[in-house]
């Protein structure tokens, strides 16, 4: 048998010489690739654990949440599934977070004159997405913009504010940008408008985040008083200087169907200072507090494919599994969400227990938004009254306060108090006055880390410090506002380190910053908490600095990797989260003190018993050799777990970066003893158990195994990682079967014998490899002679070459193809506002000959959240795609020369094909050339779907039915298109065109 040599990948652990081995589990690989020769600058640190003086009791019921938002298909929730389940996760929400507040749930209804939506709970259609129909907040989130009617420069569109609460009536806030004299001002009025109103002014050149609406010091002066006696209000006072101007009533001159406004403007010296036009980018930006609730439905998105029962369906097939609903109050109603716990709970007997009110009201992102503490407060007690009279056993939670920095937030009443105390008062006022219970649970959010130009992981890290003090906060205000407040529940509903777009989210190091806020939340409130991380998957965004991130529990495998998961893969935010819900927090363990001197390592126990689950977290970006004690009536055998970038590595930064290796956590068994000494990884996390559980002899999993590429070339390294698992077990061995014969596989710490192991195998292709189809099987052993085997395949490429041309453009200025059908190039143009393309052929003599040309214009729908685009399509003919004496297809070969004159436009190559349904075809980003030709190969594992729509897997030739070369983004420029020819790895060679024109 020929043997070649083969690369195996053996990463550092937390093994020491000094941890004995148990009987019958093998030390693997030789000492010196252990983590005792990584020296670290610090010295020893000792801890010790104090089991004799417990807190509070660990209740896993509901515990451990996951955000099943609607963006989402139900194809992927259905891959999803037994991961989540693996992870302990049991809690389901529903619809989403932001979008919760623009989702009615029933499609059964009508809206009334002003958009209000009502329902019913006899009979249900799937749900629908609207946006506010008065809007008076600009907005930009996520890609969604929406103008203020306030200052879209139209005097027919209204904002109209309802009267939520009877002393913090609706108003609005204008931002000029900078400091402007102003001395005019001109109000057009709707048909509901005061008697009169009160122009103010911020006493102030700034106001610290969110703004002056929510600032706890009251900064407002008059710049004057006046009657609103016609629809229109025209006013010349004493200049005055500001940047923030407000519109302000008072109750006795509203009439009780709140304010209507059509538009404000504010002059200084003759000068318009508010931009009033209707882009929201560039208008002068508002706040508006208190919109009414009447809506539209979005255009922009329709047939909304998860809907409440597919997702009730999902939620009882899973073990355990809980469902958590968030109704719409901002444009809806008490009522529809009355209908929606009838529907659920007394017509289809779901029994849901928990329901929450809104998302995040107190933010200018929401859908009419930002609403004061008082006026979201008023809208609480509504909606739980309605609520719980259909169903009193539910359970309803509010505010879903958008932070945990509560002080960032005043309450909009300038009474000192921040945002959430005001809540809570208000809502405790009425308990007691109405003798009835409205709050069974509070609700907050937190993403504590924020940057505006680079981000590093050291900062993002100590910033999961705040939410910790601002929980103890919040108890203290439940039991002071509350006579059973520290028995009312807490739900932790959205967390994660960032809401700004950053790789760091897709390093190690996100696993480490979740685990500190989930382990700060747990030893306060996990007797009678809910924490859901954000979130279950959701796309790419692009921060200040350049880089992307997501925060997700799944990541998209890219079209060219393997992954045992499908068209997914566990980020490293799952990995971590798998290790703290399975391995340290237990039903029944209790908060045990801890004794620890050094405030860059967190230290978290739990214990019940003999059992004690230490997690620790390195924040140093070295390793910390640590040295744990418990009382030696508690030394038992024990198992320590590590999680770090040697596990998981991110490489790169951008949207084509992956995980190379993607691994969980490893293990490693340990003597019985009172002290263990570790090393912790730099920036990364180790949880040690203590507790005399026999070795089980469960089945050998692979929790997930992963192949970097499996289209490969001669010369390429087959790259392969998996983590291995068997449930209180002990993992003893790995080897392989290859087309170049078998090996062994050691351990990625260097030993085995942990519950949870990791590997990776590694090995070069030799370059006489013929091209083909291959396997190689794995095979893993474990405690009680469990077996388990996986079995990966893969193909080595041949050599590609040109052999067909597609389109050369030498026929004249006819826009025929030169495939065998003569099929003709054709062009399209989205939105039908004066966006174009005109497409022409440029004739040339040889040897250059003619080139394909499109001058466009691209014109913004306005509503529209992606780039709008043109497109020159050349659709394909089947026949030349499927000969046999081609073999494999391998892509195709262009030249082309591009220039857009927009810094936000692009340009993009797609191949659009059968199985994709839902436009999310394969793309690959071209360059915007400034009219520079390029040549650019183009194989088929480069090309990628964006992944917001079904993953169809690696691009298929044969079902390739248009190339499409697309320029995205307002502006103008145009594309040139060249030498377009098939390559493929079989049949005889046509050779490629002259090209690289010089610059035209």
């Amino acid at each position: 048998m020929n043997k070649v040599k083969y690369l195996l990948i053996i990463c550092l652990s937390l093994k020491f010489s000094w941890a004995e081995r148990l009987p019958g589990l093998p030390l693997g690989g030789p000492a010196s690739t252990g983590p005792e020769n990584v020296q670290s600058s610090q010295e020893l640190l000792k801890i010790s654990i104090d089991p004799s003086q417990p807190g509070i009791k660990m209740s896993l019921d509901g515990a451990f949440g996951a955000d099943l938002a609607i963006w989402n298909k139900p194809d992927d929730y259905a891959e999803f599934k037994p991961f989540l389940i693996d992870a302990g996760f049991n809690w389901f929400r529903f619809p989403n977070g932001s979008l919760s507040n623009d989702y009615h749930w029933n499609g059964e209804g009508k809206f009334d004159e002003n958009g209000v939506w009502a329902t019913t709970h006899k009979e249900y259609k799937p749900g629908f997405l609207v946006e506010s129909r008065f809007r008076g907040t600009s907005k930009d989130n996520y890609g969604f913009k929406r103008a203020s009617h306030l200052t879209d420069g139209n005097d027919t569109t209204l904002w109209w504010g309802s009267i939520d609460d009877n002393v913090d009536l609706p108003w609005f806030v204008l931002d000029l940008g900078t400091v402007h004299a102003v001395d005019s001002v001109e109000i057009v009025w709707g048909k509901y408008r005061p008697k009169s109103f009160a122009l103010a002014v911020w006493d102030s050149i700034d106001a610290v985040y969110p703004g002056p609406q929510q600032n706890h010091v009251n900064k407002w002066k008059n710049a004057f008083v006046g009657k609103a006696t016609q629809e229109r209000t025209q006013k010349k006072f004493t200049p005055i200087s500001g940047r923030f101007w407000a519109v302000r009533v008072q109750k006795k001159h509203l009439p009780k169907q709140g304010l209507q406004v059509g538009q404000i403007r504010l002059w200084s010296q003759g000068e318009q200072v508010t931009r009033n036009v209707p882009d929201p980018g560039a208008q002068t930006r508002t706040w508006a507090m208190s919109t009414h609730i009447g809506g539209k439905v979005r255009a922009d998105w329709i047939d909304i494919k998860w809907d409440f029962e597919k997702f009730m369906a999902w939620v009882q097939s899973v073990p355990q599994g809980q469902a958590v609903i968030s109704v719409n109050v901002a444009t809806g109603t008490p009522a529809e969400a009355a209908n929606w716990v009838r529907y659920a709970n007394k017509v289809r007997g779901f029994k849901i227990r928990d329901w929450q009110v809104g998302n995040e009201n107190d933010g200018d992102w929401e859908e009419g938004g930002p609403l004061s503490a008082t006026q979201y407060a008023r809208r609480y007690i509504a909606f739980a009254k309605a609520m719980k009279a259909v169903d009193p056993s539910i359970r309803v939670y509010g505010p879903l306060h958008s932070t945990a920095d509560w002080f960032t937030k005043g309450d909009g009443l300038y009474s000192g108090r921040s945002w959430m105390e005001t809540f809570l008062k208000v809502v405790a006022e009425a308990e007691i006055k109405d003798k009835k219970r409205y709050l069974d649970g509070v609700d907050f959010h937190s993403y504590p880390y924020w940057f505006d130009k680079t981000g590093d992981a050291a900062t993002m890290l100590h910033s999961t410090r705040r939410p910790g003090p601002m929980m103890d906060t919040l108890a203290t205000w439940l039991r002071k506002h509350f006579k059973d407040g520290d028995k009312r529940r807490v739900a932790y509903s959205e967390y994660s380190s960032t809401v700004v777009g950053t790789h760091l989210t897709q390093q190690a190091v996100q696993g480490t910053a979740v685990l500190s806020l989930l382990a700060d939340f747990a030893v306060r409130f996990g007797d009678r908490g809910h924490a859901l991380p954000w979130d279950v998957y959701g796309g790419f965004q692009t921060g200040p600095d350049g880089t992307s991130g997501s925060l997700r529990l799944f990541n998209p495998v890219h079209p060219w990797a393997y992954s045992s998961w499908g068209n997914h893969s566990p980020s490293s935010q799952y990995h971590a989260l798998y290790l703290a819900q399975t391995q340290w927090q237990r039903q029944g363990f209790a908060v045990l003190p801890v004794n620890n001197p050094d405030s860059m390592v967190r230290v978290f126990a739990l214990g019940n018993k003999d059992s004690i689950n230490v997690l620790l977290l390195n924040f140093r970006a070295e390793p910390v050799k640590v040295e744990l004690n418990v009382p030696s009536s508690h030394s038992s055998p024990m198992q320590s777990f590590v999680f770090s970038e040697t596990n998981f590595n991110w490489q790169g930064t951008d949207l084509k970066a992956y995980a190379a290796p993607g691994m969980g956590a490893w293990a490693n068994r340990h003597a019985a003893d009172s002290v263990l000494q570790i090393m912790l990884p730099p920036q990364g996390v180790a949880l040690v158990q203590w507790g005399s559980i026999p070795l089980a002899d469960e089945p050998v999993l692979m929790q997930h195994l992963a192949m970097t590429r499996n289209v490969l070339k001669p010369g390429d390294t087959i790259d392969i990682w998996g983590t291995v698992i068997q449930e209180n077990g002990a993992v003893l061995g790995a080897d392989y079967k290859s087309v170049w014969g078998p090996g062994e596989i050691f351990p990625s710490d260097g030993q085995w014998g942990g519950s949870m192991e990791g590997l990776r195998l590694q090995i070069p292709i030799p370059h006489n490899t013929k091209p083909g189809e291959h396997r190689l099987e794995i095979t893993t052993r474990a405690a009680g002679d469990q077996v388990g085997a996986w079995l990966l395949k893969y193909r080595i490429q041949g050599e590609a070459r040109t052999v067909a041309p597609l389109s050369l453009f030498d026929k004249g200025v006819t826009l025929q193809s030169d495939q065998p059908d003569q099929s003709e190039w054709f062009v399209y143009a989205h939105g039908r506002n004066g966006t174009k393309l005109d497409l022409k052929i440029i004739p040339g003599p040889p040897p250059m000959g003619g080139y394909l040309h499109g001058d466009f214009y691209i014109l913004q729908p306005e509503g529209q959240g992606w780039p709008n685009f043109v497109s020159a399509h050349l659709p394909i003919e089947r026949e030349l795609f499927t000969k046999p004496e081609f073999g494999r297809l391998s892509g195709v070969i262009f030249d082309y020369a591009t220039f857009h004159d927009s810094n936000d436009g692009y340009f993009q190559f797609m191949a659009l094909s059968e199985p994709v349904k839902d436009y999310d075809d394969y793309i690959k980003l071209l360059r915007n050339t400034k009219g520079t030709w390029v040549r650019d190969t183009v194989f088929w594992e480069d090309m990628a779907q964006e992944g917001w729509g079904k993953p169809c897997g690696l691009l298929d030739p044969k079902l390739i039915t248009q190339f499409e070369w697309q320029a995205r983004g307002q502006g103008s420029g145009y594309m040139r298109i060249d030498n377009l020819m098939l390559l493929a790895e079989d049949g005889k060679e046509v050779p490629m065109p002259q090209g690289f024109r010089r610059t035209r």
